[in-house]
């Protein structure tokens, strides 16, 4: 029989037409473990190959990348796999390698509403143009900011290089929108639902669904709001081409694991101490030129109070915020040598341009000098220099988002991302999900990403089809294909 008769086409013809009509899901844990997977809904032409928009919902922008791995590396999949795995940020790392390769072109990043933008902003809400590409010096990948708003984010990493560093063939532009959604009104819009606090899977699932047609009983101006959030994401995604629906847990509920440690192991009072160094003064509203300088300069106090190794060393691929260099590198701690606060303060005054006056910058590192250098309690198993070591790593990362949500306001988060998500599916392709749990490093518990991640889900069957069953499974659901990533088994029964 001829092999490509009617009966062996319809053959192969039914299976991708079964699956054009549900949508892929991967759930996985770390968030970087989300790039392989759309690969491979890449490669199973599930998904467009290039110029997909991404909707990025998520307590964190995740647009790092590996400093020091070769752009090259990111048309090697395995090694940039297991380059993201190695790296001590590959959970923020995931997003660039996507845009360098030309599969996004543009992202929009739903922050969280509760984030304190007054504090330390990451990226500044509204619509960002950056470059991305291959840097002539080193082979590394950096961005060339456009706009000033994008604020510390790139320059805090050193990944910033100006466009005519870059290899101008592999240069690849991206578009950015930032925003948030309204504050949500949780007793309003789950006031039917029950508060969501149930354990029981089909519970919560009910209350997810209830709180997502509720949104009768929502606030009128947070529905307005959420109205004219909406419309801004769909002018924005207005091409034709696919789009990546992208929800981290951590959106609902993220604890910031640093500064949770470090208060566990020294207590929270002196978390204002390490900030006010390692944040020594509002950086909004800045230039760029501004930000790099101020940056290269805290990094020699870095270097000097902690040990050269605490820095990032020279950005390997021209970029304008690399070490500073000098003697520094061979010398000792200054938290170890400087007798007193005075000597301490001596050698840190280059700092002072970074304080509001120099009154404030003697306070501030006098204080420093103070916690690394107080005696710990002879019961304590912590030495000088585990505190030392844990204060570099905790500092650079206490402006990261800290809230832990009670389940009436994850309930009202959703509604209101329904919501915000229903036009979108109503118009555009959506090619692909991914969802990570975001447990391994502390960001959400276990027990809290399973009874997040059942609302989301019945959130997507909501918007996707599908009957709403919480048997889980592979394909369950009706409208969802899910998938899990290894070290997901606890999330699997949902």
């Amino acid at each position: 029989m001829d092999s490509r008769s009617p009966k062996r086409q319809r053959k192969q013809r039914a299976p991708a037409a079964t699956a054009a009509a549900r949508l892929p899901v991967a759930i996985v844990d770390d968030h970087h473990d989300a790039l392989p997977q759309l690969h491979r809904f890449i490669r199973r032409k599930r998904l467009a190959f290039a110029n997909a928009t991404m909707i990025h919902i998520d307590a964190h922008p995740d647009l790092m990348v590996p400093p020091s791995m070769p752009a090259a590396a990111i048309f090697a999949p395995r090694r940039l796999y297991d380059a993201l795995e190695e790296s001590s940020g590959g959970i923020a790392e995931w997003i660039l390698p996507l845009i360098f390769a030309g599969h996004v072109s543009r992202v929009v990043w739903i922050r969280p509403a509760w984030i304190d933008v007054e504090r330390r902003v990451e990226i500044e809400d509204g619509e960002h143009c950056f470059v991305v590409g291959e840097v002539k010096r080193g082979g590394v990948l950096r961005v060339s900011p456009a706009t000033p708003s994008l604020g510390p984010y790139f320059v805090d990493e050193q990944l910033c290089a100006p466009a005519e560093a870059m290899v101008r063939e592999t240069t690849q532009s991206l578009s950015l929108l930032v925003h948030a959604l309204p504050h949500p009104d949780p007793l309003a819009s789950v006031s039917s639902a029950g508060g969501g606090t149930s354990s029981a899977s089909s519970s919560a699932c009910t209350a997810a669904s209830t709180a997502g047609t509720s949104s009768a009983s929502m606030s009128s101006t947070s529905s307005s709001s959420a109205s004219t959030a909406a419309s801004t994401t769909t002018t924005f995604t207005s091409s034709n081409n696919d789009l990546i629906l992208d929800i981290c847990l951590d959106y609902f509920c993220c604890a910031n694991p640093f500064a949770r440690s470090w208060s566990a192991r020294f207590g929270d009072a002196s978390l204002r101490t390490l900030r006010s160094f390692f944040f020594p003064n509002e950086q909004r509203h800045r230039t760029h030129d501004d930000l790099v300088a101020r940056r290269a300069l805290l990094q020699r106090g870095i270097d000097l109070v902690f040990g050269a190794s605490s820095g990032d060393g020279d950005d390997g691929g021209g970029g304008d915020a690399g070490h500073s260099g000098g003697g520094a590198r061979d010398a000792p701690p200054l938290w170890r040598t400087a007798r007193s606060a005075t000597v301490f303060f001596e050698a840190l005054s280059f700092l002072v341009p970074l304080y509001a006056s120099t009154d404030a910058a003697c306070v501030a590192l006098s204080a420093l000098h103070a916690l690394l250098t107080s005696p710990l309690s002879p019961s304590r198993t912590e030495t000088a220099e585990t505190r030392a070591l844990a204060a570099v790593e905790a500092g650079p990362m206490l402006t990261l988002p800290d809230r832990i949500c009670t389940p009436v306001e994850v309930d009202a988060a959703i509604a209101l991302l329904r919501e915000h998500l229903t036009p979108l599916v109503a118009t555009k392709r959506f090619g692909a999900a991914t969802i990570a749990a975001s447990t391994v490093d502390g960001y959400v518990t276990k027990s809290r990403a399973r009874q997040i991640l059942c609302k989301v889900l019945c959130m997507l069957r909501c918007l996707f089809g599908g009957d709403g069953d919480s048997n889980g499974g592979s394909g369950s659901g009706g409208g969802l294909d899910l998938c899990y990533g290894d070290g997901c088994e606890f999330l699997r029964d949902l």
